[in-house]
């Protein structure tokens, strides 16, 4: 065989090596780099993955010592109410009992216009203590329900101011111990913003049954206008933020509707 035909040969198979290697080279570039990528995706998804994970369990966590504080804030009423209604408020009624047989007895008129100046001072006393016991943990609202013991709450308040306060029960919700005490004290808490902030001329409370599942409740202050998220955000107080902390732990929504004047809040819970 010529010399030049078996040069050539030669040439034609290294430039094929030359080529097969570049292609090896190649695709040995790619698919690392393509199995890099992957590898960081997973990686990143996994960070992703375990950060989420970690912000549930915070999120559950939170949830959780949020309720056992709420549940231990009602038990802590529902004691302290029974000790001012029985025990101190029962001392004073006592107390008076005997302020009054030493009024009986007084022979100077002096002596018996200072006992009945007591009497009148635990008067007083009696009924506060009782009032207070009663707004701690409302006797009514677990014997006869939300909608009588809002009714008395607003019954007391409106004795000492000029808002008028209604309660409109349009259907029988069915709504548990827990649901009835936290709506109870949310709708306190828009009551008392209303009288300290609003300016308003009156105050309602409206229910109804939007499904089998589903109460609605509406609450409307015909007092000034304000954006209760904005409100909420900047407030540096408790009250907004505690309606919102009761809102979520009894599975309800709270969404502020449009009004043309005053501020009108829907309360949209489950039912039992």
């Amino acid at each position: 065989m010529p010399e030049h035909i078996v040069y050539n040969s030669i040439e034609i198979i290294n430039n094929n090596w030359s080529m097969e290697g570049e292609t090896k080279a190649y695709f040995l570039f790619w698919f690392g780099t393509a199995a890099m990528i992957i590898l960081g995706l997973g990686l990143l998804a996994l960070a992703i993955f375990y950060q989420n994970y970690f912000i549930r369990i915070k999120l559950r966590e939170g949830r959780q010592l949020l309720a056992a504080t709420l549940e231990g804030e009602r038990n802590e009423r529902r004691r302290l109410a029974a000790d001012l209604h029985d025990g101190i408020s029962g001392d004073m009624v006592a107390i008076k009992m005997f302020v009054n047989i030493l009024m009986a007895k007084a022979g100077d008129p002096a002596h018996r216009k200072m006992f009945d100046d007591i009497a009148t001072s635990l008067d007083r006393l009696i009924l506060n203590t009782r009032q207070t016991s009663q707004m701690l943990m409302p006797p009514l609202l677990e014997t006869r329900g939300l909608k009588e013991a809002l009714q008395e709450n607003f019954r007391q308040i409106q004795r000492s101011t000029v808002v008028r306060f209604s309660v409109d029960w349009k259907d029988d919700l069915t709504l548990d111990e827990k649901k009835c005490y936290e709506l109870y004290r949310i709708i306190q808490e828009f009551a008392a913003n209303a009288l300290k902030h609003g300016t308003a001329g009156s105050f309602s409370v409206t229910a109804d049954a939007v499904t089998k599942a589903m109460a609605r409740i509406l609450i409307y202050d015909s007092g000034k206008a304000f954006s209760f998220e904005e409100c909420s955000r900047q407030s540096l107080g408790a009250g907004l933020r505690n309606i919102e902390l009761r809102i979520n732990m009894i599975g309800a929504k709270l969404s502020q509707l449009s009004a043309n004047e005053g501020n009108v809040f829907q309360i949209l819970i489950p039912q039992q």
